[in-house]
């Protein structure tokens, strides 16, 4: 209704300037506005009512009636724009960008700088753009984005800072010996319902862990049993001895969840939590976080943050304004892209142009990016390599791989798509569209590409890589080779030195050509959308519950 009054409003201003009264004849309006007489009346009314112009009508045919136009087709934009910009829909910015260009160019600028003010002085921030989320049941996802809400949400046991280097966290004190491991629960924690959280409801979170089958599921696995020692304290006993398994209590997926529900929009439920933000709302559009105000830690910074999934045209238009200031900033993060290959039965390229096409691949990665190379999960730069000679294969390839939030992945799947078809294989991507199970394209994909974020400590994160990666459950997705490579990691993470045992495994990945690394992680940051009462294009790996949460 309000794009119709749009419509009609201007009209009126094709004939009228705004700020000046006119006596005009209903007849002079029914042209104006291309209607009947009957519509002409209802059409004014509304316009009335929304407060754009003032209409007195006259009693009878042909006599004047007294009209004044009191806003500009800019400001009545704005008056439709606000509402939806501020609580996060988009619906019809598109649509106004089109019909009326330069101006709703404007009215969006000026919308978008008042919500800013607004935001900030309401400690409240709006992120546009930010990907789905499907689930943050932390058992049940590898999405970062949905990582990134779960951290928010809830609370580990343990922490790690910068460094890797464990902190409290729900438990405030914990020792191992041999197989167990004894942890101290923090009394007085709030949960979001209001409720005390109790031991019992962190030994059921943690079964929970054990038996829900997962993207980490194993990590959890090597669980014996879980025992309540006091009112406040638990232990858990590990089949063998892990000296990496407490960090696995201080990543996203073992967060601490409660036993109950609560129910939101299109049939979407969380479990309740205790971390620095509740969920207020939740639907396919967007997700709203309101502060905790019981928190046990500090509190956060700020008081309501919405998601919205939602704002292709707002984040487009800003980027561009961001790009034109040309301030822009990259990071390298504790992240990586690599591929993975199955060599499978039915596959229409052989084994051994897959194997040529992985050597092919590692060799052009140098030339596109060379400084960006990296050569396995050490991180380190690869030795230089001589230019790749062109190569011509045969067949077709089947590629799988996530739908692309960042813009940079997005380049550089198109760079990985050229350098495929190059080769005069025909190509075919296929999206993951489950990123936490990726056994489910095992019998339709040759190769996954992605890119996965690599936990601290640097030995937890490989190890932690190893038995929960898309990419190797992908590449193991039968039960008995699966079953056969948690075996050499189990050994690896028993010895005197796992480090040296991963290595010796990853080496074995690499020479039999069905993995390969390709560049370090980066994000690219338009500094004017950073931080402010709307944050634009927030699609990137970094924390993002940084911006939100005062360091300790």
């Amino acid at each position: 209704m309000s794009e119709a009054n749009l419509r009609r409003l201007n009209q009126l201003l094709s004939k009228y300037q705004y700020r000046t009264v006119y006596s005009v004849v209903v007849e002079e309006l029914e042209a104006v506005l291309s209607t009947s007489r009957r519509n002409t009346s209802t059409i004014m009314s509304k316009l009335c009512e929304a407060g754009w112009i003032d209409w007195f009508p006259s009693v009878g045919r042909s006599k004047a009636s007294t009209l004044m136009v009191k806003v500009s087709l800019q400001e009545a934009i704005c008056s439709v724009l606000q509402p939806e910009i501020a609580s996060g829909h988009f619906g019809s910015v598109s649509k106004l960008l089109s019909l009326y260009g330069a101006t709703a160019v404007r009215a969006l600028s000026q919308v978008t700088e008042k919500q800013n003010a607004w935001n900030e002085a309401n400690n409240q921030l709006l992120i546009t753009r930010y990907p789905w989320v499907d689930t943050i049941d932390p058992a049940k996802t590898y999405r970062i984005a949905e990582l990134q809400v779960i951290k928010s949400v809830y609370d580990t046991l343990l922490i790690q800072d910068q460094q890797g280097r464990l902190l409290p966290g729900i438990a405030h004190a914990w020792e191992t010996e041999d197989n167990d491991v004894t942890l101290w629960i923090r009394r007085n924690i709030r949960r979001h319902d209001g409720e005390f959280l109790t031991v019992e409801d962190v030994i059921a979170s943690l079964e929970r862990l054990v038996i829900e089958s997962g993207p980490v599921s194993y990590l959890f696995s090597q669980i014996a049993s879980i025992s309540q020692l006091s009112a406040h304290s638990l232990c858990i006993r590990l089949k063998a001895q892990n000296p990496l398994f407490l960090h696995a209590l201080a990543v996203p997926h073992a967060s601490i969840v409660t036993r109950d529900v609560r129910h939101y929009g299109d049939g979407r439920q969380a479990f309740v939590g205790t971390g620095p933000f509740c969920i207020e709302a939740w639907d396919d559009d967007k997700l709203v976080l309101n502060i905790h105000p019981a928190y046990f830690r500090q509190s956060a910074l700020l008081d309501r943050i919405t998601l919205s999934h939602q704002g292709g045209e707002l984040s487009e238009y800003l980027g561009q304004q961001s790009q034109d200031d040309g301030i822009k900033e990259t990071y390298t993060l504790q992240s990586f892209s690599y591929l993975t290959a199955r060599f499978r039965k039915d596959a229409e390229i052989l084994p051994e142009y897959l194997e040529q096409l992985i050597d092919y691949i590692a060799a052009k990665r140098n030339v596109v990016d060379g400084g960006n190379v990296v050569s396995g999960l050490s991180f380190s730069a690869p030795s230089d390599s001589a230019p790749p000679a062109g190569l011509k294969l045969k067949g077709k390839l089947i590629l799988t791989e996530p739908r692309w939030t960042i813009p940079h992945l997005a380049q550089l799947a198109q760079w990985l798509h050229g350098v495929i078809r190059e080769t005069g294989l025909e190509l075919e991507v296929i999206e993951l569209t489950d990123i936490s199970n990726p056994s489910l394209m095992k019998d339709r994909a040759d190769v996954l590409f992605l890119e996965e974020v690599m936990e601290l400590p640097h030995e937890y994160g490989v190890y932690e890589w190893m038995l929960a990666s898309s990419g190797l459950r992908f590449l193991y997705a039968e039960p008995e080779s699966w079953r056969q490579h948690q075996r050499l990691v189990d050994e690896a993470v028993s010895l005197q030195s796992p480090a040296d045992a991963f290595v010796k495994i990853e080496q074995d990945l690499l020479a039999s050509r069905q993995y390969l690394p390709l560049f370090f992680g980066k994000e690219e940051i338009l500094n004017v959308c950073q931080v402010r009462g709307i944050q634009v294009t927030k699609t990137g790996y970094s924390d993002f519950h940084k911006l939100w949460i005062d360091g300790e």
